[in-house]
């Protein structure tokens, strides 16, 4: 069964005629297309009913027609060929649900909650993205490449520390790794964080020029047909200071014990709990102030490593463990890796050694 095929299967148990899917990467994985694409590039919508309809503007089906499966019906929206179309295809929608005789139909957004006239909407906000949690070997075989593109960038990060850089320029220096090494593009804007920049979960780079002693923090990801990594690793630029190790040595511990623990049939929220338990004891509780990690792939929804899930965790899904302490006017320390759930424990994808010193050129 192919996955239009199952999500079909789904939302019929769910008593539901048709789903309209449009999240653009959502889509992808339906369609199976490993192919990179910026959200913004493209605006498909999927409309599975007995058969699946594609509806798009001519600029997206210019870049998806080349993978599409022949049982796909497309069906192009009225739009001028130089301008991309933000209504989302109402117009062309609805002639298909009178079609296929749709009166009750399960939606990924509130977009279209009142855009059908008498079509009942039931949203089914994280229906797709679930099904996408278990990874087949191929799909992780596409996801190691893009960790192998990350790992060989990140190899060579240190040697571009020197003083006086900037974090912008480092950035870039990681931007052009990744698309030498074959990243298609970035999965997301990578950062680069000196000193107390560090402090931040998500700081924005900036030319702050790096001195000796400061802690350095590189968070950078690359797609690879679709799939995208995700790694970070802290460092200090010369001889760590006694807060800085103590900081890395506990923040390294608190993801060995998760990638330990985590197996089949745990939790999601006692993975999280396992890392965050040893940071709080150790006296840090107020200071690691995101979940532990996230799903991984093509889709950016799924199940999530934090305190109030109550998901199970099943063989050959992936993740991040991202454990972090961040104190506030010092700096902060994260280390992140990439991981396969295995019959009896866990694979680490990520090789990207997790050293404390950075000594630089």
């Amino acid at each position: 069964m192919n996955r239009i095929e199952s999500l079909y299967s789904r939302i019929r148990r769910k008593k539901l005629d048709a789903i309209l899917v449009d999240s653009p990467f959502e889509v992808l994985f339906l369609l199976g297309i490993e192919a990179s694409f910026n959200y913004v590039e493209i605006s498909p919508v999927l409309l599975v009913a007995a058969k699946p309809y594609l509806v798009a503007d001519v600029l997206t089906l210019s870049k998806l027609k080349p993978f599409l499966r022949e049982d796909i019906d497309i069906v192009e929206a009225e739009t001028l060929s130089y301008l991309k179309s933000d209504y989302r295809y109402v117009k062309e929608i609805k002639p298909i649900l009178r079609k296929e005789k749709v009166k009750r139909l399960a939606t990924i957004t509130d977009l279209y909650q009142s855009a059908f006239g008498n079509v009942n909407t039931t949203r089914v906000s994280n229906l797709v993205a679930k099904m996408g949690m278990v990874k087949s070997e191929h799909e992780i075989s596409i996801l190691r490449e893009a960790v192998r593109i990350s790992d060989e960038t990140f190899a060579s990060f240190s040697g571009m520390l020197d003083e006086g850089v900037s974090e912008l320029r480092l950035r870039s220096e990681v931007d052009i790794g990744l698309h030498e090494r074959g990243a298609e593009r970035r999965a997301f804007p990578t950062i680069v964080a000196f000193g107390e920049d560090t402090a931040q979960p998500h700081p924005v780079p900036t030319l702050r020029a790096l001195t000796r002693g400061d802690l350095v923090t590189v968070d950078m990801g690359a797609v690879f047909k679709g799939y995208g990594s995700d790694l970070t690793r802290t460092g200090v630029f010369g001889e760590p200071e006694p807060k800085q190790s103590e900081l890395f040595n506990l923040v390294l511990t608190a993801q060995l014990k998760a990638i330990e623990f985590m197996k089949p049939g745990r939790l999601a929220s006692e993975v999280d709990a396992v890392a965050r338990e040893y940071v709080h004891e150790r006296g840090y509780a107020d200071f690691f102030t995101h979940l532990l990690g996230h799903p991984c792939g093509m889709m950016k929804g799924g199940i999530f490593l934090h305190p109030n899930s109550r998901d199970v965790i099943k063989k050959n899904m992936t993740f991040t463990l991202e454990p972090a302490i961040y104190l506030p006017g010092y700096g902060g320390v994260r280390l992140e890796d990439i991981v396969v759930v295995r019959e009896d424990g866990c694979e680490v994808l990520t090789r990207a050694p997790k050293e404390l010193r950075w000594d630089g050129a």
